[in-house]
């Protein structure tokens, strides 16, 4: 091939390419739009806010257990030889990613497993300090039925809620909804997890309106159900 041949078609694929990659964007985005809703979850796991339970056989742990840092917890407690002992803490932010707002609409808490507790050793250290975020729903597990959700609204009126009520108001504000989260605003919040009697698996379901459907997003702890166990007996 010649070089004028060459040049030809190297201008050729140039301006095709310009003509065929906003179809490409374009079908792209038709295929996966962008959500108008992203939620982070962080799940604690920091000594200072979070009491576990060294499961037995893993005493050797306690040594660095203070010390150790985020992941280390994350994958000790993946390899089952730590259990959050009593509660679990989840910190939820909901950020706007589009112009039009999204109206968060719900979140109902689902109680997904019970077994008997696990025995242990309980490892806290308390005093290191936190930042408080603006709103706060603490939930006692062991009064919700299994496998099925419970809307917050239930949850801020149930009588068998009222003890987790009290303690949610040691730390802030309640959960108020509907509120409408734009792209240039977040809504943030914690989630607490109380249980006495069991060992609990739960998630979270946040329901948002998009201005069209309603959409759900899941709370869990890194894509298995957050988990807390109460003393063993």
């Amino acid at each position: 091939m010649s070089t004028t041949d060459r040049i030809a078609l190297y201008a050729f694929v140039v301006t095709a390419l310009a003509f065929l990659f906003p179809l490409a964007q374009s079908a792209w985005a038709a295929l996966f739009p962008e959500r108008p809703l992203a939620l982070s979850v962080r799940v604690e796991r920091s000594p200072c806010t979070t009491p576990w339970l060294l499961t037995p056989g893993n005493e050797g742990l306690e040594e660095g257990f203070k010390t150790a840092q985020d992941g280390q917890y994350l994958r000790w407690e993946k390899e089952g030889r730590i259990v959050r002992s009593g509660s679990v803490v989840a910190g939820v932010l909901a950020r706007g990613t589009v112009d039009d707002a999204v109206v968060v609409r719900d979140i109902s808490i689902t109680v997904t497993g019970r077994d008997a507790p696990v025995p242990g050793k309980a490892m806290q250290s308390g005093g290191c300090g936190t930042d408080d975020p603006p709103e706060f729903l603490v939930v006692d597990l062991d009064e919700l039925p299994l496998n099925r959700p419970v809307s917050v609204s239930y949850l801020q009126n149930s009588p068998t809620q009222a003890a987790a009520r009290e303690a949610r108001k040691k730390l802030g504000d309640p959960i108020s909804l509907p509120v409408q989260v734009g792209r240039d605003s977040v809504y943030s919040f914690f989630l607490t997890g109380r249980t006495l009697r069991y060992d609990t698996r739960w998630i979270a379901t946040v329901t948002w309106w998009d201005g069209k459907a309603d959409h759900t997003d899941r709370i869990d702890n890194d894509g298995q159900p957050l988990r807390a166990t109460g003393a063993a007996r």
